[in-house]
Parts: structure tokens; C-alpha cells; sequence
């Protein structure tokens, strides 16, 4: 058994088991695809102290051209056309994404 400060480890830590993630919809993720379509400039609607940001249901889009959709469960399904709409995009210059 390992231990820590004389404690055993819980099984939280020895066994960890992956939190359940839900797969982005396609309506949830149309109006981000439509803005990276359009070609516009990040409109700011929200600002906090990670930036000036675009909120959609899956993800922000910051006006210096970080598109965050860390842990939004974007899927097989969503990468690929994802991936083509950030790479044709002129105002998108960070892209993340994790699972």
C-alpha cells in the first residue's frame, strides 16, 4: 500500500475513473461553425480576467484570437470540421481543445 504523511492513498487516487463526458449536439456547436464561416472579427460581449470574449454554448472566442473549448466534449464527430473552420479562419490564431 503506498502512503502519504502515514495516510493510505483513497482509491480516488490509486484507481481514478475519467469524470462522464457529453458529446457536443450539432445545435449546440452550429453557431460557433456559422461565426468561423462568417469571416467577422471577435465581437466582445464579455469580458473577465482571462479577456475579452464571444460566448457560445461550447466554447468563448477571445478578440486576441484564442478559441477555448477545453473539456466541451467536441467528439470524433465535431473534430474534423471543426479543425477546417479554425484553419480557414483569419482571427482564430490559438485553438484549444482537451478532453
Amino acid at each position: 500500500m503506498v502512503f502519504i504523511k502515514n495516510r493510505p492513498l483513497s482509491s480516488q487516487v490509486l484507481a481514478p475513473t475519467p469524470m462522464p463526458v457529453d458529446i457536443a449536439s450539432r445545435n449546440e456547436l452550429v453557431p460557433l461553425f456559422n461565426f468561423l464561416d462568417s469571416e467577422k472579427p471577435v465581437n466582445a460581449e464579455n469580458t473577465n480576467n482571462l479577456g475579452s470574449y464571444m460566448k457560445f454554448d461550447k466554447c468563448a472566442v477571445f478578440t486576441d484570437g484564442r478559441l477555448d473549448l477545453c473539456k466541451q466534449g467536441i467528439g470524433s464527430e465535431w473534430i474534423e470540421p471543426l479543425l477546417e473552420k479554425v484553419k480557414n479562419n483569419k482571427y482564430i490564431t490559438d485553438f484549444f481543445i482537451r478532453k
